[in-house]
C-alpha cells in the first residue's frame, strides 16, 4: 500500500486549496432515465455521461449481488451541483468539505453530488459519495436481512471507486485513496470492533479508521482467491440465525488471524483489482428536458426546504415568483411547504400566520391544477390536523377530508406519500386502519424501504396486527444501519416485549 502512504502528502496539500465557485444562474436540465430522475444546470452531454453512470452502476450492484431488475415507480433523484462548495454549502454544519449527500425522505428521497472534477486521484469527489451512498440506497431496496455495519460500510466503499470506459467496460476495486488519512496515521480498529463493534460510539477518528479497515476486509475477501465463498457463507450463516461473531468464526476462521491478514493485505505494495472486458449493458434511452428559469429557481427553494432551512427570506422570494406567475401550481405548492416549515418551528402569533399562508398557498396551487398530486395531499392533512383537534369533527368530515387522498391517488397510483398519508388519516381520527390503509402502507414501504420513518411505522403496523417475525427482521435491518442503529435497537427492545406480552410472557425491559 505503499501508493496510499504517498497519497498523505497529495491529500494534505490538496485540502489546503481553495475551491472553484458554481455560476450564479444557469439553465436547468433535467435527464430521466430507467431508474433515476437527474437535474444538472450544466451542459447536456455532462448530464447523460452522468446519467449513463449512474445507470450502469445499478447495473453493476444487480450483477454482483445476483438481484433481478426491476422498475420501481419511486425514483432516486439527483441533483448536480456546480462545485464541492456549493454542495458543502447546501448540506450546512460545520464541515466546509462535503462531495455529495444522500437523503432519504418521505416526500422524495435524494441525492446531492457536485459535477467538478478530481484535482487529482486522491480526492473525494461528487460521483464517488454518490456511488457509496447509492450503493446503501440499493442495500435498503433490494437487501432483506441485516448485513453487518462493517460490511454495510465497506461494500459501499469498496465499489464507489469503480470507473466506466465509454464503451461500458469497467474496472472494480481501485484503492480508496480517499481513505489514505484514516488508513495511516490514525490507530487501527481493532478486529472485535471492526466486526461486533457499534459505530455510534465512536469518535470521527475512530469512524474514519473503521470506514477505511472495512473497505480494507472488504476489499481482501472479494479479491483473494483464498477467500472466495467465505463471504457467502458468512452471510448464509447470519441467515441461518447465527449470531455475527459464530458466524464470522464458521466462515472467516480464527479471528485474530484474519486480523493479521488484513495488516499483511494493507503493507504489500499493490493491490488486485477487476477490469472487465465485459460491457455493462443498460437501457439506455434517456429524455433530456431543459426546465424554465421558474421552475430551475424552485430547484434551489426545494433542496434548501428539504434539508430543513426554510426561512422567511425563502417565502418572501417564493411569495413574488408567485405572485409574477399566479397559474404556476408548483410555485404556489412550493410557497405552502415553506409557510408549513416555518410554522413548525415557530410560536404564535407568528406560527398562526404561518399556517394561514401556507393553507392559502395550497388552495391556490389546486385552483391553478385541481389534480396537482402533492398540492392534495398537503391540503388534506391540513384539514386532518384541524378535524383532529376539533371536539365537533364528524364521519362526513374525515370523508370529504380523505376525498383529496383520492384525488392525488387517482393521478399517482405508487406515490408514498398519498399512500402514507392515507394510513395515518386514521390514527389523526384515532381509528382502527382499514385494510385499505394496512395495504397502503404496506405498498408505500415497498416503494421507499429506505426512509427511516416509514419502516418504523410499517414495523409497528405489522406489529400491531401480531406479525411480530416480520416486525423485527425489518427492524434488525435499521439496528445494523450505521447512523440510525440506536434508534433501530431501542425499537427492537419494544417489538421483543410487545411479542412477550402477547405470548403471555413477562416482557424485557426495554432500555
Amino acid at each position: 500500500m505503499a501508493a496510499i502512504r504517498f497519497a498523505l502528502v497529495l491529500l494534505l496539500t490538496l485540502a489546503a486549496q481553495l475551491l472553484a465557485a458554481s455560476p450564479a444562474q444557469a439553465k436547468w436540465l433535467r435527464a430521466d432515465t430507467r431508474h433515476f430522475v437527474i437535474y444538472s444546470s450544466g451542459s447536456e452531454k455532462e448530464l447523460q455521461r452522468f446519467g449513463l453512470q449512474l445507470e450502469r452502476f445499478n447495473q453493476l450492484l444487480r450483477q454482483r449481488v445476483d438481484t433481478q431488475d426491476d422498475d420501481n415507480p419511486n425514483k432516486l433523484t439527483v441533483y448536480f451541483l456546480g462545485s464541492q462548495e456549493a454542495v458543502s454549502h447546501l448540506y450546512g454544519g460545520k464541515t466546509r468539505y462535503v462531495a455529495g449527500f444522500y437523503s432519504p425522505q418521505e416526500d422524495g428521497t435524494y441525492a446531492v453530488a457536485n459535477r467538478s472534477k478530481k484535482d487529482g486521484m486522491f480526492d473525494l469527489d461528487g460521483m464517488t459519495v454518490l456511488f457509496h451512498e447509492y450503493a446503501h440506497h440499493f442495500m435498503f431496496r433490494h437487501f432483506t436481512y441485516a448485513y453487518p455495519t462493517w460490511y454495510v460500510e465497506g461494500f459501499a466503499e469498496f465499489l464507489s471507486t469503480v470507473t466506466f470506459a465509454d464503451d461500458g467496460t469497467y474496472t472494480v476495486g481501485k484503492p480508496a485513496y480517499h481513505r489514505a488519512l484514516g488508513l495511516n496515521l490514525l490507530a487501527k480498529t481493532p478486529i472485535e470492533k471492526l466486526l461486533f463493534g457499534d459505530i455510534a460510539g465512536m469518535s470521527p477518528e475512530q469512524v474514519d479508521a473503521f470506514y477505511g479497515r472495512s473497505w480494507l476486509l472488504v476489499h481482501m475477501l472479494s479479491m483473494q482467491p483464498e477467500y472466495k465463498g467465505k463471504t457467502k457463507a458468512y452471510f448464509a450463516a447470519i441467515a441461518r440465525g447465527k449470531s455475527q461473531r459464530e458466524a464470522a468464526t464458521e466462515a472467516l476462521g480464527d479471528l485474530k488471524l484474519l486480523d493479521k491478514a488484513l495488516d499483511s493485505y494493507f503493507n504489500q505494495p499493490k493491490l488486485t483489482y477487476l477490469s472487465s472486458k465485459i460491457p455493462i449493458q443498460v437501457d439506455a434511452a434517456m429524455k433530456v428536458t431543459e426546465i424554465d428559469d421558474v421552475a430551475g429557481q424552485l430547484v434551489m427553494f426545494r433542496l434548501k426546504r428539504k434539508q430543513g432551512k426554510a426561512d422567511a427570506k425563502s417565502r418572501d422570494a417564493l411569495q413574488k415568483l408567485a405572485a409574477a406567475n399566479p397559474a404556476r401550481a408548483d410555485l404556489w405548492y412550493e410557497l405552502a411547504l415553506t409557510g408549513r416549515d416555518i410554522a413548525e418551528g415557530a410560536e404564535p402569533p407568528e406560527r398562526d400566520k404561518a399556517e394561514l399562508l401556507a393553507e392559502a398557498a395550497v388552495d391556490r396551487a389546486l385552483t391553478a391544477e385541481p389534480e396537482h398530486v402533492r398540492a392534495n395531499v398537503l391540503k388534506a392533512d391540513i384539514l386532518f390536523k384541524r378535524l383532529e383537534a376539533s371536539a365537533a369533527a364528524t364521519s362526513a368530515d374525515w370523508s370529504k377530508a380523505r376525498k383529496y387522498l383520492i384525488v392525488a391517488n387517482a393521478h399517482a397510483v405508487d406515490d408514498p406519500l398519498v399512500l402514507i398519508e392515507w394510513y395515518r388519516s386514521y390514527a389523526y381520527q384515532r381509528r382502527e386502519p382499514t385494510k385499505t390503509a394496512h395495504d397502503a402502507l404496506a405498498r408505500a414501504f415497498s416503494l421507499a424501504p429506505e426512509v427511516t420513518g416509514l419502516r418504523v411505522q410499517y414495523a409497528l403496523d405489522l406489529a400491531a396486527t401480531g406479525e411480530f417475525d416480520k416486525a423485527i427482521n425489518l427492524v434488525e435491518f435499521l439496528a445494523q444501519d450505521p447512523h440510525e442503529g440506536e434508534q433501530g435497537r431501542k425499537l427492537l427492545q419494544i417489538l421483543f416485549a410487545m411479542r412477550d406480552a402477547a405470548k403471555g410472557k413477562s416482557p424485557a425491559p426495554v432500555k
